[in-house]
């Protein structure tokens, strides 16, 4: 995912950086009401329709599946998460372990969140650095 207004960044650098997404992220973005607009290209255009296009523009057909492996990655992530005294409901946070298995199990960088409360969050970030052997 890329801030808005951070877009340039990532599209000026297609040649060097691969973007892959993932079932989730996209059920995610699909979630956003289809009434709320944004102006985009000098028009008036539905929010949800607009994050999609950007998304499948950067993804292309490097979308990853979700796996019983990612699935039982991402509750160890949550159980350590919990010990650490983590306060997120698990259905508030499990997505975003999901994510972060899925970059392990295919030995990719999660590059942004802007997810504070969680994905950025202290106990998180640990997770995240564990997973990489840090």
């Amino acid at each position: 995912m890329v801030e808005l207004g951070h877009s340039g960044l990532v599209l000026s650098k297609q040649d060097t950086i691969r973007v892959y997404g993932s079932e989730l992220i996209r059920q995610e973005l699909r979630r956003i009401s289809s009434e709320q607009t944004i102006q985009y290209e000098d028009k008036i255009r539905k929010i949800r329709i607009v994050l999609l296009s950007i998304y499948d523009s950067l993804v292309g057909d490097r979308n990853l599946s979700l796996t019983p492996a990612i699935g039982a990655l991402a509750e160890q992530y949550y159980e350590l998460y919990k010990r650490l005294e983590g306060k997120e409901k698990h259905e508030q946070i499990i997505n975003d372990f999901i994510i972060v298995a899925t970059a392990t199990i295919h030995t990719l960088e999660v590059v942004y969140s802007d997810d504070e409360k969680t994905m950025c969050s202290k106990r998180a970030l640990f997770i995240s650095l564990l997973r990489r052997g840090v």
